[in-house]
């Protein structure tokens, strides 16, 4: 498997044959085995390709995958947002990932608002992904009534940061 794993770390960020080869080889030897499975979602999920949103929407179709099982979830929405900074980091990153984290906060809270913190650093981004990563956030943050205090304590926190930041700069300023 480590070999395996190894060859498919190398192609895993290179669109050709060889890459789907392996990733097929690596599902059809290890799909009964879960933790080595989660290795096979969680790399896609990560991969630098332009591709990977759509590889992550296909991923989250699969039959194993299940949005009630906390380390499939982490392996696929959790790479994703906290381990693919390039592909994450878009408008349509940010809506795929609070559509996903709105409908996860119903089934496990915690693992909904440890995925929501990916948000965290968003003022270290330019203001154009700032701005979509707060428009993101308070999509959920406007759900307060029907979401867990768990992602409402993580949203918002991060949000009054960012506001707290702009009042700060503003008085600097003024």
């Amino acid at each position: 498997m480590t070999a395996l794993i190894g060859a498919l770390s190398s192609v895993n960020d290179i669109l050709c044959p060889e890459r789907t080869e392996l990733l097929t080889e690596f599902y059809a030897r290890f799909k009964e085995e879960q933790t080595v499975l989660d290795k096979w979602f969680g790399m896609q999920a990560r991969t630098l390709l332009p591709t990977a949103l759509d590889a992550v929407k296909t991923l989250t179709t699969l039959p194993d995958y299940n949005i009630k099982n906390p380390n499939r979830v982490r392996s696929v929405l959790g790479a994703f947002a906290h381990g693919n900074a390039a592909r994450f980091h878009t408008p349509e990153g940010y809506d795929f990932i609070t559509e996903r984290v709105l409908e996860l906060d119903k089934i496990n809270p915690k693992t909904a608002a440890r995925i929501a913190g990916a948000f965290e650093d968003i003022d270290r981004l330019t203001l154009a992904l700032q701005e979509a990563a707060e428009t993101a956030l308070g999509k959920i943050e406007a759900e307060k009534e029907n979401i867990s205090k768990d992602l409402y304590e993580i949203v918002s926190k991060i949000l009054n940061r960012k506001t707290g930041e702009e009042a700060e700069k503003r008085a600097k300023a003024g």
